[in-house]
């Protein structure tokens, strides 16, 4: 009876040390940096991971003074999102899956100041038809260039004829 005990024991730990093993194989290591666009560090950066397919997962990881960070990601067979944010930037979202049992795995963030997004986005506006006509009429108007200015207004609101503030700038002319 003692043998039978000891035999199920033997058996119930060799299940645990079993289930450790395949449990560990399913970990990877993840690490990288979240810098500002020349490269520097961004301290104070947060990182946040969660997963859809874990509803409750919420790993929040906060960087070194180089900007780096590195955690352990304990079921790499899921789906993962990082989410990227610090003060005066622009955060990001990027999913991510690794392999299970790697520890080569680096990612890089690059956050735009709040300044950079928010004239990046002018840039993508202008490009839009309509609103280049419009800052060139506005340009115009304020040189005291009033009929150039009318030209350009007129190019815009052909363009975008519901661009309020190309008919404005037209009534007001």
């Amino acid at each position: 009876m003692l043998h039978d005990t000891k035999k199920q024991m033997f058996l119930f730990l060799l299940v645990l040390a079993t289930a450790g093993l395949v449990h560990a194989g399913a970990q990877a290591r993840i690490e990288g940096r979240v810098t500002d666009t020349k490269g520097n560090p961004i301290v104070g950066a947060v990182i946040t991971i969660t997963s859809a397919e874990l509803a409750t997962f919420n790993k929040v990881i906060k960087v070194d003074k180089k900007g780096q960070f590195k955690t352990l990601i304990l079921d790499a067979t899921r789906h993962y999102e990082f989410e990227v944010s610090a003060d005066g930037y622009q955060g990001q979202k990027r999913p991510f899956k690794v392999g299970a049992g790697s520890t080569d795995n680096v990612f890089e963030f690059e956050l735009l100041s709040v300044a950079e997004a928010t004239a990046a986005g002018k840039m993508d506006l202008l490009e839009q038809p309509g609103y280049k006509e419009f800052e060139e009429g506005k340009t115009l108007y304020e040189a005291g260039d009033f009929e150039g200015a009318r030209a350009k207004f007129k190019e815009a609101v052909a363009a975008r004829p519901d661009l309020l503030q190309a008919l404005g700038a037209l009534a007001e002319l």
